[in-house]
């Protein structure tokens, strides 16, 4: 994967434009056609740097696992798991403009189930029964292939915890997690964050402590029009 460090003029461009109003498409063909760069590093800039308002919003969502204790929580299947099995394989996360980290890999839509995803389960449930949630319901995309077998296998792991442990398969992820009364929502989807009252960054706490996490580069506070033409 690209380092980010490399990225420092492309990411700052992209924030400055973003800050100003610009729309995030036209925004990021200006900054890659000006960079030239490739789709790995589009993808890049597209997935991890916002427009400070935005990722404002996004963090004041944000709570810390004390909060989670005694509560319901409801995770983004495919977007909790692809992340954590994409640190499994060595591969860095980044820590985005909004607070959350996030993969580069591109997988969902292509999703397998692997070596690695029973001990991504694990490293989930290892992570949730110290914080002392009621409740936990895994929502998958019923449009990738295996998701009704991914679902049962969770629910069979779910049993033998002493929480409640649900997993469901529907063609509209983000309107089932949004829908989740009081529950704190474990996604690092925009579109979910945004609708979402509360988030707890399930894949930071699971990975923090012995996965790679790349931050961004960092820009100047005064940046002028003149050094992105």
């Amino acid at each position: 994967m690209v380092d980010p460090k490399t990225l420092q003029d492309p990411v700052c461009d992209f924030r400055f434009l973003l800050n100003r109003g610009y729309k995030r498409q036209t925004a990021l063909n200006v900054v890659a056609n000006k960079y030239q760069l490739d789709r790995e590093c589009r993808h890049l800039l597209e997935r991890t740097v916002f427009g400070e308002q935005e990722a404002a919003r996004r963090r004041q969502k944000l709570v810390p696992a004390l909060q989670c204790r005694h509560r319901r929580m409801a995770l983004d299947g495919y977007n909790v798991l692809i992340s954590i099995e994409t640190a499994l394989q060595g591969q860095p996360l980044l820590l985005s403009d909004d607070g959350v980290v996030r993969d580069l890999t591109a997988a969902f839509g292509r999703y397998r189930i692997s070596a690695h995803t029973e001990q991504a389960l694990a490293l989930v449930e290892k992570t949730l029964l110290p914080l002392q949630v009621q409740a936990v319901l895994w929502v998958f995309d019923a449009q990738v292939s295996y998701s009704g077998h991914l679902a049962q296998l969770v629910r069979e792991r779910g049993g033998a915890l002493p929480l409640s442990v649900q997993a469901v398969t529907t063609p509209h992820v983000d309107k089932t997690l949004t829908a989740q009364a009081d529950a704190i929502l474990c996604s690092a989807d925009r579109g979910v964050m945004n609708r979402a009252a509360a988030v707890f960054d399930l894949v930071y706490a699971v990975v923090q402590e012995w996965g790679k996490i790349l931050s961004l580069p960092r820009c100047e506070e005064i940046y002028t029009l003149h050094q992105i033409r």
